[in-house]
């Protein structure tokens, strides 16, 4: 939900004829949150085809959570999303990367179809669990040979390797990527002719 995103990395995508999914925190959608993305935004990425998918309302640690605060994190962010004109929000990416069987829970109780978690790292296979989904985490240090490498071990494992990003800016934040390297990135993915997926379609192709 990261407004530079928007800016910066969509048009890449876009250009490179890749789509993405995109999380966004539900209280986020009203605008008024410098650095992120509105509803009108996210409902321009979706009509460019890209996948929309749920990170919270409010971005709170959800095991720490209370069962009725837990419910409104994650079956009301879906509804807030809803209610701005997403279509379908099949995945839900936990806030942190934090997740425990309860938290679990409630997204089978929310409808969504899959979880996205943070840590451990790592690829996704037809038969790792699909409210644990794994990513490799990108991040400001993280050198473009190194998500190649990701790229190609992917390949080679017959695997599917979900690459996380944050920011894409000049910012130095630690969890940002600099435009130039996001490009590089796409433009590799193009050169191998990997397979580049949403979260909802990688999910289709597990089952």
């Amino acid at each position: 939900g990261y407004l530079s995103v928007y800016q910066n990395a969509i048009p890449m995508l876009n250009n490179a004829g890749m789509k993405s999914t995109q999380y966004i925190i539900a209280e986020t959608l009203g605008g008024g949150f410098s650095g992120y993305v509105n509803a009108a935004q996210v409902l321009a990425m979706q009509a460019q085809g890209h996948e929309i998918g749920a990170h919270s309302s409010s971005h709170a640690d959800l095991t720490l959570s209370t069962p009725t605060d837990l419910a409104n994190e994650v079956g009301g962010s879906k509804t807030a999303l809803e209610n701005a004109g997403v279509n379908f929000i099949s995945s839900f990416a936990y806030p942190y990367g934090n997740y425990n069987n309860a938290v679990i829970q409630a997204l089978v109780n929310a409808g969504y179809e899959a979880g996205r978690g943070a840590y451990p790292d790592g690829e996704n296979y037809k038969d790792t669990n699909k409210y644990e989904l794994r990513v490799v985490d990108v991040q400001l240090l993280t050198p473009v040979a190194t998500v190649k490498t990701w790229i190609d071990q992917a390949i080679a494992n017959k695997s599917w390797v979900i690459l996380m990003y944050h920011q894409i800016d000049n910012g130095g934040d630690q969890y940002s990527t600099l435009p130039q390297n996001f490009q590089e990135v796409v433009n590799y993915a193009q050169s191998v002719g990997i397979m580049v997926v949403t979260n909802r379609q990688g999910v289709a192709l597990m089952n």
